[in-house]
């Protein structure tokens, strides 16, 4: 059914979610009230959760339009799935694992309305002990990969942007955490790229809107508390593994073979380094046990040629990511 112009909510809220049932409610209760009352729709995208997540959201918010998946759709498609139904002229992305704060949401939307260039706009993220979090960061590069001075000198452009509000340099990205974003500019790029199925959808989604011509920037009045975990508390190595995957189709479709190759090398020349390293304490210490376990699982799956997710071999090594 559709909505009237005068009915139509400002902001669409799409939340993913799987199994973080508590997390979730958590979050929409903090979207629910920190906003005035009709001004965001909520939108929760389960990926086939087993905690009774899609059920508890139904009846604890009716008001929020709930999409149940049968498989577990990935970061990107989930939002994609949760922007088809969405209402508002503003979509915001928020993790299952973050508490929205009191303005927060009309400030993102005032950042919007007031520039109509500016295709995203990002809050200012904070740990549950009030510590800063990144909010923007590099895109993935061999350049900055192969060297450090290179990587730190980029991070701190911009970074100092992030921290100034101002639009961010072609080598950044704002992080998917919390993110509004223009529906027209969202639309305009067809979305997130649903082959990505874990990770750097954000960075790839920055990286299409620049392409675009739409400008990028944080809003430090606009805070978001990230608590941090959420859906890939539970996966350990296997989300170490599928991060570099992302990275490197990032790399791939977006800079070419070669540089998919570089930060390849880079990814195992570092990841060796930092296994010795995490070798030479892990009698002594269950922190550097659990970082070696992470560092020889990763180094496992480059040895085996970079298998697939539904690989036999994957599933059994690294864990049924459809389970």
């Amino acid at each position: 059914m559709s909505v009237s112009e005068e009915d139509q909510p400002p902001v669409s809220c799409i939340v993913v979610t799987r199994n973080t049932r508590e997390m979730t409610l958590r979050c929409l209760e903090s979207v629910v009230r920190s906003t005035p009352a009709g001004m965001v729709q909520p939108v929760v995208v389960d990926n086939a959760s087993r905690d009774g997540t899609a059920e508890e959201v139904a009846r604890r918010f009716p008001q929020a339009q709930v999409i149940r998946n049968q498989e577990n759709a990935g970061f990107g498609r989930a939002n994609n799935l949760g922007a088809a139904k969405a209402e508002g002229r503003c979509l915001f992305l928020l993790n299952s694992d973050t508490l929205v704060t009191d303005g927060c949401i009309q400030r993102l939307l005032g950042e919007l309305d007031a520039d109509e260039k500016l295709g995203a706009v990002a809050p200012r993220l904070t740990g549950a002990d009030g510590q800063p979090q990144k909010t923007a960061d590099i895109l993935p590069d061999p350049i900055a990969d192969l060297f450090p001075a290179v990587r730190r000198r980029r991070r701190w452009r911009v970074c100092l942007a992030a921290e100034n509000g101002q639009p961010l340099p072609p080598e950044g990205y704002l992080g998917g955490a919390a993110l509004m974003v223009r529906r027209s500019a969202f639309e305009q790029i067809g979305g997130f790229d649903q082959r990505f199925f874990f990770y750097h959808e954000d960075a790839d989604l920055s990286f299409r809107l620049a392409q675009a011509g739409w400008s990028l920037r944080v809003c430090p009045q606009a805070e978001v508390v990230h608590l941090g975990g959420g859906s890939a508390r539970s996966l350990g190595t296997a989300a170490s593994v599928e991060m570099i995957r992302s990275r490197l189709q990032f790399l791939l479709w977006r800079r070419g073979r070669t540089a998919a190759f570089l930060s390849g090398i880079a990814s195992v020349a570092g990841h060796l380094r930092r296994a010795a390293s995490a070798a030479v304490l892990a009698p002594f210490s269950p922190r550097h046990r659990e970082r070696l376990r992470t560092r020889a699982g990763v180094l496992l799956w480059f040895a085996m040629g970079l298998p697939d997710r539904d690989a036999p071999v994957y599933r059994r090594l690294l864990g049924d990511w459809r389970a």
